[in-house]
């Protein structure tokens, strides 16, 4: 394996190949950052020493029915110029998470086609780990909406279970999205949007 498959397969760039471990029925690629594309985190010169190292284990996407982990070396960098300590931050995945964004990329593009629970059975993965997965992408793609374009709206009340619970519905009618979405009949007033 070499810098280029981690650049190719998963995408990942200023990062070189170290070695591949394989652990429990499981693929470990051990990457750290290229000396070249290391700086200051506050100054941004590239006077810098590592001062300490961890790794950090993170799920991406399998290679058949393989686990997939990388194996991130991860340095403490202090700035011969400023004095600044700081652990530069991953971009690969997001803040105290396990897996790569790829990986959320993967999952949430299975759940297209399958439920949370078949995702979970296929990918070796808990339940929740999709379904958050699954919520972060929900909440990027239907942040709050901009409404000026908005030209033709269409109101539903939608039964959600017996017993008279429903569920008020706005969608765009030009392009089929939903705008809003409210508890119960209610009636909708344009604050509410």
């Amino acid at each position: 394996m070499s810098t280029s498959l981690l650049y190719h397969g998963f995408g990942i760039h200023d990062y070189k190949y170290v070695k591949t471990e394989y652990r429990k029925g499981a693929i470990f690629f051990h990457m750290e950052k290229a000396t070249d594309k290391q700086y200051c985190a506050d100054c941004g010169l590239k006077q810098i020493r590592k001062k300490g190292r961890f790794i950090r284990e993170i799920r991406t996407i399998p290679i058949g029915k393989k686990k997939v982990f990388l194996s991130v070396h991860l340095h403490q960098l202090q700035c011969r110029a400023c004095g600044s300590l700081k652990l530069k931050p991953l971009i690969i995945s997001f803040p105290k998470k396990q897996w790569t964004k790829s990986l959320g990329r993967y999952v949430v593009g299975l759940l297209k086609r399958e439920t949370v629970e078949d995702v979970a059975r296929h990918l070796g993965m808990s339940w929740d780990t999709v379904k958050e997965i699954h919520l972060r992408e929900l909440k990027h793609k239907y942040k709050k909406r901009k409404l000026k374009q908005l030209r033709y709206l269409g109101v539903d009340e939608i039964s959600v279970r017996r017993g008279h619970r429903y569920l008020t519905v706005v969608v765009d009618l030009e392009t089929g999205e939903v705008v809003w979405v409210g508890k119960g009949e209610k009636v909708l007033l344009w604050k509410d949007l």
